[in-house]
């Protein structure tokens, strides 16, 4: 919202009419902490300011027009305070004490008039509300910059953030006959990457959700995902492996059965910072689309007779990292990935971008961004991840999805971070 002055008018207008003691601290105070409330960006600073400000007025309490020299003191402290209650998602610029108004000098001018309680009020809350309007913050991932007060649009990482707050997990019973019919069919299966597919989908019908919850986005909330990322859960290779993998997101399984591979033509501006171009070349049919293609740099071949071919989300992280020249296994088993990080003691409960995710449910993907609070915790992990559910209605595995998962959940086993080759 909008500085609005009337508020810090009517709050001076009452204190002035009130009473003719004008060091109410306390009231003057709060006058001014409750005028910058509705601040845009929001700042914590205008609260935990509050007692300093107080504190900072009773100080003058009782000296000669002790509530202007208080002001003079009083606001560029407290400006700083709002300014560092921007964070983390803003950098706060306070007004500079050099444009801070004479309020000495307005005050006599007032006086000398003998200016109405009412018109004095009026003046020195235009002069309050000028200066801290000259305050600016600008956005630590968008760059942009604004003056205190005025009306911001929503950021590109909180529309991200608001999608991962109604991203949902929770199956459906409709979603569950779906999944437990499939699981039926291949729960006996004793291939490799069939068993581990079939292990998903028990543990998800298990504990009624799905490992992770797939969110609609698109690239610059992709892109936004990892600037938002702490700087030590940033890693360039990482971010090499996301702009391989950004474009196969909405990728999706030839009729449903593993193979083929309909690409997205998803664009991205990060693929040409590591100079891949946005133009594919994937085919859509059973002999050469982009999943027979991942399963290949594996050393598998994608069957080519008429049923489904092999389930593939290691096959894609496979293909990511080497397209990435990152170094990992060539398979298109997760128990692999788990092995080969274990061998080459790089297997953490710690990731940054672009570590491969591994689930418990033999399933696997990569961290896409990593969203931590205020004391640089991961709360959420964002992950691309292949041979999975992506939008609402889509069956079980059949795509490359974005998506969010609780840092904290019991359903990763761990992380392989990754390293150049």
């Amino acid at each position: 919202m909008a500085l609005d002055v009337n508020i810090l008018k009517a709050s001076l207008t009452a204190i002035y009419t009130a009473t003719t003691n004008t060091n109410n601290a306390t009231a003057l105070s709060n006058a001014i902490c409750n005028y910058l409330i509705p601040i845009t960006p929001a700042s914590t600073g205008v609260e935990s300011g509050r007692a300093q400000m107080i504190a900072t007025f009773n100080s003058f309490a009782g000296q000669p027009n002790g509530h202007i020299n208080a002001l003079t003191t009083a606001l560029p402290v407290y400006a700083a305070v709002v300014a560092s209650g921007m964070s983390p998602e803003y950098t706060g610029t306070a007004p500079t004490s050099v444009t801070l108004p004479n309020f000495t000098s307005l005050y006599k001018a007032l006086t000398d008039v003998e200016a109405s309680h009412a018109d004095c009020a009026t003046i020195i809350s235009a002069a309050i509300h000028t200066w801290f309007s000259s305050g600016t913050a600008t956005h630590n991932i968008e760059q942009t910059t604004v003056n205190w007060g005025t009306p911001v649009k929503v950021s590109i990482i909180q529309k991200l953030k608001n999608k991962i707050d109604k991203a949902v997990t929770v199956l459906s019973a409709d979603y569950r006959k779906i999944m437990q019919s499939e699981y039926n069919t291949i729960k006996n299966s004793s291939e490799v990457t069939t068993k581990e597919y079939a292990e998903l989908i028990r543990g998800e019908l298990n504990q009624n959700e799905l490992v992770s919850a797939p969110i609609n986005v698109d690239n610059t909330e992709v892109l936004a995902g990892i600037k938002n990322t702490p700087t030590k859960f940033r890693s360039t290779i990482g971010e090499r492996i996301i702009a391989v993998a950004i474009k196969d997101i909405g990728m999706k399984e030839t009729l449903d059965k593993n193979y083929g591979g309909i690409p997205s033509k998803r664009k991205t501006s990060i693929g040409q910072r590591f100079g891949f171009t946005d133009k594919t070349s994937y085919k859509t049919m059973i002999k050469e689309g982009r999943i027979d293609e991942m399963l290949k740099q594996t050393g598998t071949a994608n069957p080519k007779s008429v049923g489904e071919g092999y389930f593939w989300c290691a096959a894609a992280v496979t293909s990511w990292y080497l397209e990435a020249n990152a170094d990992g296994p060539r398979s298109a088993g997760v128990s692999r990935w788990k092995e080969y990080a274990q061998k080459e003691k790089r297997f953490t409960s710690n990731p940054i971008l672009g570590s491969a995710i591994i689930y418990n449910f033999s399933h696997i993907g990569i961290v896409a961004g990593v969203i931590a609070d205020k004391n640089g915790i991961p709360t959420r992990i964002l992950t691309i991840e292949g041979n999975t559910k992506g939008g609402k209605g889509e069956r079980n595995g059949n795509t490359v999805a974005y998506k969010s998962v609780s840092a904290t959940s019991k359903t990763i086993v761990g992380y392989f971070n990754p390293a150049s080759k």
